[in-house]
């Protein structure tokens, strides 16, 4: 269980909590965090874009820039708002991607709300979407989809670690169709989906991180509750 006394500590000016084991949130044992982001809590705007993980290298860029406050962190229109990672897969099928929002929108008919990914063409998906309304549930992109006919989520934490798919840290299923299709060399974003199609997000977004490892299940559990604590 996360510790609600964690110390607070300071980078880039983002103030994050810091797990009981006196770890960085982003932080799992014997895996590679190539990004971590936190847009709540930080100190302003600019600062948000910070990779936390490795400050200079994948720092976020402003596509069509969002809305911010330290509070909600960054807060995305559902049409044109975007931010770039520089970061692409390749031909790699062992990531991990997991963000934190809130406020997703769930109702509006005819859109895919895509939190954060990329996807190419064919079965190279890379992305969690809480909402999509022609499969009326929340979908996890990895190589192939999977979809809970939920309904959606507003709030919460998503992952895909490879094909696996995770909500609030528990494992809800895994993808139909493994990573084919060609290399994945669209930079992943975050308020949406770096695609051929659209997949604009509409909400806010508090943190997002990407692993160039399969995180377990177990890890997966420990991260959400982690980031949730944010």
């Amino acid at each position: 269980m996360i510790n609600p006394s964690f110390g607070i500590r300071t980078i880039s000016g983002v103030d994050f909590a810091r797990k009981a084991t006196g770890a960085n949130w982003w932080e799992v044992s014997g895996k590679t965090c190539v990004g971590a982001w936190q847009a709540k809590g930080a100190a302003s705007q600019a600062a948000s874009y910070t990779n936390l993980a490795n400050p200079g290298t994948y720092n976020l860029t402003e596509g069509v820039a969002p809305t911010w406050d330290s509070t909600n962190g960054w807060i995305f229109n559902g049409t044109t708002q975007y931010l770039a990672t520089g970061y692409a897969i390749g031909t790699s099928a062992i990531h991990t991607l997991i963000a934190r929002f809130s406020g997703g929108d769930i109702t509006t008919a005819g859109v895919s709300r895509v939190v954060s990914g990329s996807r190419l063409a064919g079965e190279n998906r890379f992305y969690v979407a809480h909402y999509d309304s022609s499969q009326t549930g929340p979908i996890w992109g990895g190589g192939g989809y999977l979809v809970t006919g939920a309904g959606g989520y507003a709030n919460g934490v998503m992952c895909i670690a490879a094909r696996d798919g995770y909500y609030n840290g528990s494992y809800i299923g895994t993808t139909n169709n493994p990573y084919a299709g060609g290399d994945n060399n669209l930079d992943i974003w975050i308020g949406g989906v770096h695609t051929v199609g659209t997949g604009p997000y509409k909400g806010n977004i508090q943190a997002v991180a990407i692993y160039s490892d399969t995180l377990t299940a177990g890890q997966v559990a420990t991260l959400s509750a982690a980031m949730a604590a944010l």
